[in-house]
C-alpha cells in the first residue's frame, strides 16, 4: 500500500520470493553539524539504487525508492 514507506515496500515486494534487500554504507560527507549519508540497496549481491540524505534512515529510504523505480513498482 502507498502508506508504507520506501523500505517496508522493498522489503514486502521482495519477501514474497524469499528475498531480502542490504543496505550498504557508501559514505557520510559535510560538516559534522549537517552531515550527508550516501547508502545503496542491493538485492541478490545486485546494487539496485543509490540515496542520499541528511540521516541514515532518509538516505536508506532514497535509495529503497530509487530501488522501487529501478523495478518498475
Amino acid at each position: 500500500s502507498d502508506a508504507l514507506d520506501s523500505k517496508s515496500r522493498l522489503q514486502e515486494l521482495l519477501q514474497r520470493d524469499g528475498r531480502m534487500p542490504v543496505y550498504e554504507f557508501i559514505s557520510m560527507e559535510g560538516p559534522a553539524h549537517a552531515p550527508k549519508f550516501s547508502y545503496r540497496v542491493l538485492v541478490d549481491g545486485v546494487s539496485r539504487g543509490e540515496g542520499s540524505g541528511n540521516s541514515k534512515q532518509a538516505a536508506q529510504q532514497a535509495a529503497a525508492a530509487n530501488a522501487l523505480n529501478g523495478m518498475g513498482v
